[in-house]
């Protein structure tokens, strides 16, 4: 029997919060251009996965399209061909090699700060190995160094492994992200990216506010949510052409936030999916002002479990699957990904979010004026919220029913 050589990629993603730097990351003119290049694929392909995903599953939706493009992009490094091509094109990945190593790292080194963990770690059947190009690369680069496990003889120990590593980085948000039987004899690299992400928000809701609130799943069924509620100053805009409205919510520190995208309708959220594939969200907030918003959102809690083969098929990465795999830049045995998985774990509530990602405007009026009535974003229906750092998405998710 003819024994495949098998590559596993594993992306892990706990928390939907956002992030902030704490210090200056100085960055060359080719770096900022790359990294440029990298953070607009970053979001293309962010809600490209979403819409993927929300058309294949029903329910609420939670996953961390950075998460799953890190570790894939680690993987186009090593591939060849048509297997190259189809990541690359998925990704909008930069033209050259080169810019695409410089763009990641860039993005990595940004990312970098107390409230946010990233990780990313390749995990190596000992009696294989990696060439040494592409080892250093993945080090040097993408910050994942390899780690030697037995595949082969001692399976088990080598998933209880890889699944502690990811508990440690995650806070033990996520649990048994390799289930039992995914691993065999025949596996010879798992790549994994752990991300996680904790933080306040910078104008915190009050827990004597929150309130047993209908929330309307559809035009003619409700059920009963915690809802927080709060009346203070916010960025908002109501575009007319999406037909929602959006909110920002800021975390301390200014540098992360969540976006909180409500439809105008009950049963509008199908339409706004549709639309925000073909409109550039920045060119949106770009027009936020910071009036009064009274504002009602529901505390929650999801987790999601994902097998994203056919996901990553149905969006162009086919051969990466198919004996055509082309990973000779990775090894000299031949490789073929036999799964793509991902754990997302997120919590949303009257402190803040665990989970990542967020970008905020902040406008000062220039003078005293009349105060305009308030504006109201009451989340009480089907809604999409996004985390981001800056104008890099790193979590995408839904709400159409309740998670608790």
């Amino acid at each position: 029997m003819l024994v495949s050589n098998i590559v596993l990629l594993f992306s892990v993603l706990c928390a939907l919060v956002t992030m902030a730097t704490s210090g200056i990351v100085e960055l060359s003119k080719d770096e900022m251009a790359a990294l440029e290049t990298v953070t607009q694929g970053t979001n293309k392909f962010a809600i490209s996965l979403y819409r993927a995903l929300s058309r294949n599953q029903a329910g609420n939706v939670f996953v961390s399209p950075l998460s799953v493009q890190m570790v894939l992009a680690l993987a186009y490094t090593g591939a060849k061909g048509s297997t190259a091509d189809e990541v690359a094109k998925v990704l909008s990945l930069p033209d050259k090699l080169d810019n695409t190593y410089s763009g990641y790292n860039a993005l990595i080194r940004i990312l970098q700060d107390p409230v946010l963990k990233l990780a990313n770690r390749m995990f190596v059947e000992k009696t294989a190995g990696v060439l040494e190009t592409f080892q250093k690369n993945a080090e040097k680069y993408f910050l994942s160094p390899a780690e030697s496990v037995d595949f082969m003889k001692d399976t088990e120990n080598a998933r209880v492994h890889i699944n502690s590593w990811v508990e440690d980085q995650t806070n033990k948000k996520i649990t048994n992200l390799l289930a039992p039987g995914i691993l065999s004899c025949d596996t010879r690299l798992v790549l994994v990216n752990a991300i996680h992400f904790k933080a306040n928000w910078s104008k915190q809701f009050q827990e004597k506010d929150t309130k047993e609130q209908p929330f309307h799943v559809s035009k003619t069924k409700s059920v009963p949510v915690q809802m927080m509620n709060i009346k203070k100053k916010f960025g908002f805009v109501h575009d007319k052409d999406l037909g929602a409205k959006i909110l920002e919510l800021e975390y301390e520190g200014g540098h992360f936030r969540m976006l909180v995208i409500l439809p105008d309708e009950i049963d509008g959220l199908a339409k706004l999916e549709e639309k925000l594939e073909k409109v550039n969200l920045s060119d949106k907030i770009k027009y936020m002002q910071q009036p009064t918003v009274t504002v009602a959102l529901p505390k929650f809690k999801m987790e999601e479990t994902m097998d994203l083969n056919d996901i990553l098929k149905s969006m162009g990465v086919e051969t990466m699957f198919s004996q055509k795999a082309n990973f000779s830049g990775i090894s000299d045995v031949p490789l073929v990904v036999s799964k793509v998985v991902q754990k997302a774990f997120v919590e949303v509530n009257e402190k803040g979010t665990e989970a990542a990602a967020a970008t905020g405007v902040f406008m000062i009026e220039c003078c005293a004026r009349v105060e305009p009535p308030p504006k109201s974003f009451i989340a009480d229906h089907p809604f999409l919220f996004i985390i981001m750092f800056k104008n890099t998405t790193l979590f995408v998710g839904r709400m159409l029913e309740d998670p608790n």
